[in-house]
């Protein structure tokens, strides 16, 4: 894939995301640009607005055809189906475990400790 189709798929992408997040079907982290993750809507709606968004010529020199347009909505949707933003959810999932790594550390550190004494 040359560099111009790889840019031409990345701008498809951001506009449906931006599709996706103007309908609410996803949210955008206020912390890591570009993260999405499931908003208060059904993701049905996003495909209603590309469509309609579509049919309204707004997207006819970024997209081919509605297909084209719902593919990568539905694309952007299956990508960011999560609670919350996936970077955010990784970050805590790491912090956790380096407390629960820490705290082993601490209590075997005091049971050799104790085991010395």
């Amino acid at each position: 894939m040359g560099h111009t189709a790889t840019w031409e798929s990345e701008q498809k992408k951001k506009i449906a995301g931006f599709i996706a997040v103007d309908s609410l079907a996803r949210q955008s982290c206020v912390y890591h640009l570009g993260s999405l993750f499931r908003g208060a809507m059904p993701s049905a709606r996003a495909e209603a607005l590309a469509r309609r968004r579509y049919l309204d010529g707004a997207l006819y020199s970024s997209f081919s055809s509605i297909d084209d347009l719902t593919t990568h909505v539905r694309q952007v949707l299956r990508e960011s189906d999560w609670d919350q933003c996936e970077i955010c959810l990784r970050i805590e999932q790491e912090r956790e475990a380096l407390e629960n790594a820490v705290a082993a550390a601490s209590r075997a550190a005091k049971s050799s400790n104790a085991g010395s004494t």
